[in-house]
């Protein structure tokens, strides 16, 4: 199993900062993710599925996250990327705390 993170973010956060990403793989492939999320604030994080050029989401998925309380996402069906395409998680609310998120392949 594979883990996608861009680790435990905290200070000053303003929105769309990058949390987790599985990068494109180049071919057409079906992913199923596993996703996880915490945060010590109030904070909103978005799913998105993203074109090749990454930049335009194909599909997202807002999640708002409270303090102290983990959120853990079992895999979905499936999301099929065409190449080049990716999955990511990114912060839509600024704030001052800390946010992690990881997505497991």
């Amino acid at each position: 199993m594979a883990e996608y993170t861009e680790g435990w973010q905290t200070g000053v956060l303003s929105s769309n900062i990058l949390l987790a990403e599985i990068p494109p793989v180049g071919i057409q492939a079906a992913q199923q993710p596993a996703l996880w999320m915490s945060a010590n604030v109030a904070a909103t994080v978005e799913f998105q599925h993203r074109n090749a050029a990454n930049s335009a989401n194909l599909w997202a998925h807002r999640f708002p996250l409270s303090a102290a309380s983990p959120v853990a996402i079992p895999p979905p069906t499936y999301r099929v990327l065409e190449a080049d395409e990716r999955l990511r998680v990114v912060l839509i609310t600024s704030i001052i705390g800390g946010v992690q998120a990881t997505l497991f392949t």
